[in-house]
Formats: structure tokens, sequence, C-alpha cells
């Protein structure tokens, strides 16, 4: 889902947040976030500055992300699971 985001400029721009790479504070209030798009002649980096809270800025973008991509790791495949890596955080967890 696209998040709104309003840059200190009053432009209006719609973040799709699968692409944003870092959300920082910035000088005087400013939230920066930094999205990397991958286009056919190769890689371009984008900053948007707003002066939204860096915590609201990062909790729309969450609310913005597709279910079940938060926190996301993708199941171990059964067949080639590794045990030791299983029995390691079992030791670990006491």
């Amino acid at each position: 889902m696209l998040v709104r985001i309003v840059d200190i400029k009053d432009k209006v721009h719609w973040i799709n947040p699968v692409h944003v790479k870092v959300v920082t504070e910035g000088k005087k209030g400013v939230t920066l976030i930094c999205l990397k798009h991958e286009v056919a002649w190769g890689s371009t980096v984008c900053v948007i500055k707003t002066r939204t809270h860096i915590d609201e800025t990062a909790e729309l973008l969450n609310m913005g992300m597709p279910d079940g991509l938060i926190g996301y790791a993708p199941p171990a495949d059964d067949d080639q699971a590794d045990e030791g890596g299983a029995a390691a955080a079992a030791a670990m967890m006491g």
C-alpha cells in the first residue's frame, strides 16, 4: 500500500514502503526517508525530507507494508533444514 508523505516544501509524495532503506533524524526536526529504486539503467537513490516526527513516519511506513513483510524471514525448507541452527538457538534459550 502506498503511504502519503508531505515533504518540507509541502509537496505530496506517495511512497511504496518496500523501497524505503532507512528512516533517520536530520537537523532541526527533519526526518529523512531514503529510498532506493531499481530501474532499467541501474539504481537511483532518493531522499525525502519531512517535518513528521521520525516515530510517526516509521509507524506510517510500517502500516503500509504488505501483510507478513514486517519482520519477514522466509520459512526454512524442511528438506534442507539445518538442524544445527535449531540446536544452537535452543541452547541459547536456556
